[in-house]
């Protein structure tokens, strides 16, 4: 493994311990009968976040924790089940495997795969459930009272209104990123570790000319925003040689030129209107 490349590893690991820890703080401090949504959105945030570092190393054990994580916590911030404290303890012991598959691979221990599954199976059943209690509570109250008075209701139909088929996801949800960044130090497996993880996010392009190995050229088609595309590469690209720039409809439709990516200093990241 080159010197680089341990460098990103240990920047990895460095910045899913600081996550983990945050995370750890938000769920001590939750108020499980009045949740504040930015603390839940912050645990999201940093779920997410070691998920993409994790799926860019092929660190499977952790991807598959945190994503049941994830799904567990974007219900709950959507309003569709209620926080109870039996959720909490689920995350804080996720959050302690996490850490132990951590030092795993960072050499330093081993996580229990039966734990992990255990946890595991712990957010689904959570994640899985139908109904938030507190939304049953209202039907089951609203039902009580209907069924103590009669009511009448005048039925009008509606005007029909002629609406156009809804475009499907992918026609419509889907932005192209152009992404530019530096490969040196990087070995082959690393690159194609990384070429395979964004290909999950959508449809892979590689541009790059056959006499530049070292300097990467991709237009990614894909539904994930830019902080997914951005969360997966920088673990593994240092930041100050990566570039990701969104390509608009109107130029995509009539640029048939190639440009070049913006060469403003200081630019690492962000949205712009120029096409590949």
């Amino acid at each position: 493994m080159s010197t680089d490349l341990e460098q990103f590893y240990e920047i990895f690991f460095e910045e899913s311990s600081e996550l983990l820890a945050d995370m750890e703080a938000c769920l001590l401090r939750l108020d499980v009968n009045s949740p504040d949504l930015e603390d839940l959105n912050a645990i999201f945030r940093a779920a997410h976040s070691i998920k993409g570092g994790a799926g860019t190393f092929g660190f499977t054990d952790m991807t598959e924790m945190t994503h049941m994580l994830e799904t567990l916590l974007d219900r709950l911030r959507k309003g569709e089940l209620a926080v109870r404290s039996e959720m909490v303890d689920a995350f804080l012991r996720a959050g302690d495997v996490i850490k132990a598959q951590l030092a795993g691979h960072r050499g330093e221990g081993e996580a229990d795969p039966a734990i992990a599954a255990e946890v595991c199976e712990e957010l689904k059943r959570l994640s899985d459930e139908t109904q938030n209690p507190l939304v049953v509570e209202t039907i089951v109250d609203a039902n009580a009272k209907l069924d103590t008075a009669t009511v009448e209701v005048d039925i009008v139909k509606a005007p029909e209104v002629a609406v156009d088929a809804p475009q499907s996801k992918d026609d419509s949800s889907k932005l192209t990123y152009c992404i530019e960044f530096s490969g040196t130090g990087m070995g082959d497996a690393a690159v194609e570790n990384l070429f395979a993880n964004l290909k999950r996010l959508g449809d892979l392009e590689n541009l790059t000319p056959e006499d530049q190995k070292d300097h990467f050229k991709l237009r990614l088609a894909t539904a994930s925003s830019e902080e997914d595309v951005w969360e997966t590469l920088a673990f593994v690209v240092d930041p100050a040689n990566l570039k990701i720039e969104a390509e608009t409809n109107s130029i995509t439709e009539t640029a048939g030129a190639d440009e070049n990516f913006s060469s403003d200093a200081g630019s690492v990241s962000g949205i712009f209107t120029r096409a590949c």
